[in-house]
């Protein structure tokens, strides 16, 4: 989904769900468009909350994040 010098956002999908993994090796500010995928947050798993389509992420060090997605 996106690959920076300091992130990397992938998603991991089965048949029955679909899961957002952000995970960086420094602070970042960085925002997340899911609609173009189709999806938006159904639940924060692990990490800085989201909801809709959008999750945004600024940090001053390393973090990580997981999200339970929907189709929209």
């Amino acid at each position: 989904m996106a690959i920076e010098d300091d992130y990397i956002a992938y998603l991991r999908e089965s048949k029955k769900e679909s899961i957002l993994v952000l995970l960086s090796r420094a602070g970042i500010s960085t925002t997340l468009d899911l609609s173009s995928l189709g999806y938006s947050v159904e639940k924060t798993l692990y990490g800085v909350k989201a909801s809709g389509k959008t999750v945004i992420i600024e940090s001053g060090s390393a973090t990580q994040g997981v999200w339970l997605l929907r189709q929209v």
